[in-house]
């Protein structure tokens, strides 16, 4: 099971009326612009990027902690492993600039947690390497020179990772994700102070899955997608969505993700907020692609599996057609539309990281193929 959890994680990895088409929405985001390039390189020298990562905005500065990446080679071609970072990198993004101005490290190389904003620092929650997955719960702030400082908090009841995160009245909200290596639909409201779940939080309506985009807006957590290796039907990139309350502990479910009628998965993909009733949905692979691979990858054996490999590792950026298009949910109408213009490069998954400082919102690296990463970091703003 590890060893096809890591093969799938180089894959990228209701009360509405549905209105299942691609209306074309009108511009509400400027070009986006290429600010940054991660100091990363592979062994050869190539410049590289990170997926995973824990990301998010303290103030005015932009922190990117963590990720994973292949520097020392393919894990198919050349029988490399997945290599996890503990470098934090801090970002001044005042006054439209975008400049390094701090480094440091976390407490271990780590990726695949979640981050959650909570006053002046961020919670960086679980999280994996190759050699385990953590019960931490880090605290991340900037002292007065914008040094990063961690420090372990809280310890959750359960090793976890590739699920989403958030605060609402002093509790700790885990929804899905891996628990205890398996793949989970449970939902855990974390107590600061007992170290523990409470049990009549009910778990997500569905099934289980991870690495799928999230949000809370209007007090509620909403998220959409994700992937299952184990779901049946071959429906592994998965389309539904769904809305926690916060106020009533409850769920619904959202109309699922279509556009011109034909299912779209956010999966890998990532959630910002674009208006006080709009999301905006960035990167996430493609699905008839995703749900062939693993497919593919979970069924054939012996050199049916080796020639697969072969040709889907070698496939190009192109032919994967990560999701470009700047997709758009409305949450009054309950309907999905997409702006005019694609993003300006290759589609982002991993799962892709982005991150928002008012009305600017930033694209950060990200996995452009099975594999292979980006190292630039973009930025677009959302126009008044």
């Amino acid at each position: 099971m590890h060893r096809l959890m890591m093969w799938l994680s180089c894959l990228v990895l209701s009360s509405f009326f549905s209105v299942p088409l691609e209306a074309k929405t009108d511009s509400v985001i400027s070009n986006w612009s290429k600010v940054a390039s991660l100091p990363l390189s592979t062994q050869k020298g190539e410049p590289t990027g990170i997926s995973a990562a824990y990301t998010g905005v303290i103030g005015s500065y932009l922190v990117i902690a963590g990720g994973a990446n292949f520097p020392y080679g393919h894990p198919y071609f050349d029988g490399a492993s997945k290599y996890y970072h503990d470098t934090i990198y801090v970002y001044d993004i005042s006054d439209n600039q975008f400049k390094l101005v701090a480094t440091s490290k976390l407490p271990m190389a780590m990726g695949y947690g979640a981050t959650v904003t909570k006053n002046k620092h961020l919670l960086l929650v679980g999280g994996k390497n190759n050699q385990q997955t953590y019960d931490t719960v880090i605290e991340l702030t900037l002292d007065e020179n914008h040094i990063p400082q961690t420090q372990i908090v809280a310890r959750l009841p359960f090793v976890w990772s590739d699920g989403a995160a958030d605060t609402h009245d002093d509790f700790l909200y885990l929804f899905a994700g891996s628990v205890d290596g398996k793949i989970s639909n449970q939902v855990c409201k974390f107590s600061f102070v007992s170290a523990r779940c409470d049990s009549d939080i009910p778990a997500l309506p569905a099934i289980a899955r991870t690495q799928f985009p999230a949000i809370s807006i209007n007090d509620e957590f909403m998220l959409f997608g994700g992937f299952n290796p184990q779901a049946t039907s071959h429906n592994f990139a998965l389309t539904d969505a769904y809305a926690f309350d916060y106020s009533t502990a409850s769920w619904r479910a959202l109309p699922n993700t279509q556009l011109n009628n034909k299912d779209v998965t956010l999966a890998g993909g990532s959630a910002l907020r674009l208006a006080k009733n709009k999301i905006l949905f960035l990167g996430g692979v493609n699905k008839q692609i995703f749900d062939n691979a693993v497919l593919k990858l979970t069924t054939l054996q012996g050199q049916a599996l080796a020639q697969f490999k072969q040709q889907y590792f070698s496939m190009s950026v192109a032919a994967f057609k990560f999701n470009r298009k700047q997709i758009v949910f409305d949450l009054k109408r309950g309907a999905w539309s997409a702006l005019k213009q694609l993003v300006p490069f290759a589609g982002g998954a991993g799962p892709l990281q982005t991150a928002q400082y008012q009305d600017t919102l930033y694209w950060v690296s990200g996995e452009v193929k099975a594999v292979q990463r980006s190292p630039y970091i973009y930025q677009a703003k959302i126009k008044k």
